[in-house]
């Protein structure tokens, strides 16, 4: 009797423990809007390693909690690009870039690791299908079964493993991974193309844009994707701006267009949309560095 009494009390406490790190993982898996309308970059820089740690404290606890490993990719991959990639970038020295771009990608596939999770809690046998690329890369009945509930995680997917690949692009080993990029992004796109103020738009900007024709991109889609992107935020965000100047009007050696973008990306005002706050204000320090550049991106005084 006393054994069955123990073994209840200790079941109930197992449940417990179980109930109460779920509330924590569903407060961590809220907290991207209150980092995503911060104006203090630094501040959230140094907030942000805390709670994803305490995310991968927590996860192990919780095998069927989908929501907190989309939280861990989406913040992996935020994090990872633009507090350690980008920094690495503007910082001046090749030693410098290389290193951040070690780092950056080291992150960036954690972050995709945490979405394969999460998108295989939701879909058991999605990991194999994603391993098995001549199934997956031929559109596979997994990814047709995905529905609206599947698109933030298809998005962050899509973003840290296209992230990785464009961070270290010395190291091809992820290269491999791109068509599945373009399967799942297109994916997202089919169940709602208009999701989230146009981020899967922003996402195409620079996925078409930053790749040649060979590798499947196009600089025709890409600003496509720009006007699109900029219809559905109402110009309230930088960043679709300063990824078409990164990624066509460099490649086209547009100086005229690429300085165009970056002012109007400076321009953009930080209080129309506040929960892209911070976003704006990276962008918008991305567009500034990228200005003072212009003469090492863009050869001669003025292009077609």
């Amino acid at each position: 009797m006393y054994r069955a009494i123990a073994a209840a009390l200790l079941l109930s406490a197992c449940s417990l423990k179980t109930i109460a790190l779920g509330s924590v993982a569903d407060a961590l898996s809220s907290t991207g809007t209150s980092f995503s309308s911060d104006d203090d970059p630094e501040l959230v820089a140094d907030a942000i390693p805390f709670a994803l740690k305490t995310m991968e404290s927590i996860i192990p606890e919780l095998p069927n909690h989908w929501q907190i490993r989309l939280s861990a990719c989406s913040g992996f991959t935020q994090y990872g690009y633009a507090f350690v990639v980008v920094p690495a970038k503007s910082s001046g020295t090749l030693a410098a870039e290389r290193v951040g771009a070690t780092r950056g990608k080291k992150l960036l596939t954690r972050a995709r690791q945490y979405c394969i999770a999460a998108l295989e809690i939701r879909h058991p046998g999605f990991a194999a299908a994603l391993a098995d690329k001549d199934r997956f890369n031929d559109k596979s009945k997994m990814v047709a079964s995905f529905d609206k509930e599947d698109i933030a995680a298809l998005y962050w997917l899509s973003a840290s493993t296209a992230l990785a690949v464009a961070a270290n692009k010395e190291q091809i080993d992820m290269l491999a991974e791109m068509p599945t990029v373009d399967v799942l992004i297109h994916r997202a796109l089919a169940l709602e193309p208009d999701w989230d103020k146009g981020t899967l738009w922003e996402f195409m900007v620079s996925f078409d844009g930053g790749r040649s024709e060979a590798m499947g991109g196009s600089a025709k889609r890409a600003r496509e994707a720009f006007d699109r992107a900029n219809k559905l935020n109402g110009g309230t965000r930088a960043s679709p701006y300063v990824s078409l100047a990164e990624n066509v009007s460099v490649d086209e050696q547009n100086k005229k267009e690429f300085v165009e973008l970056l002012n109007k990306a400076l321009a953009v005002d930080l209080d129309k949309d506040p929960t892209s706050r911070l976003g704006n204000i990276l962008a918008q320090r991305r567009a500034a560095k990228l200005l003072t550049q212009v003469d090492d991106l863009i050869l001669g005084d003025d292009s077609p």
